[in-house]
């Protein structure tokens, strides 16, 4: 249930900014309108870590 709200969230952040693909940032901002703001710092810390190519 918590990833489709999410997902459901993030993809309306998405459209707001009339955009079409999801960024990590617009699942950071669907985090926190769902008020699950005490996820967002260790999924900022987590994607840090991480290396895309």
């Amino acid at each position: 249930m918590l990833m489709g709200m999410t997902a459901a969230t993030a993809q309306d952040v998405t459209w707001s900014r009339s955009a079409k693909t999801i960024t990590a940032q617009d699942v950071l901002k669907a985090l926190e309108i769902i008020e699950f703001d005490d996820q967002v710092e260790p999924m900022k810390r987590e994607l840090a870590g991480m290396s895309f190519f």
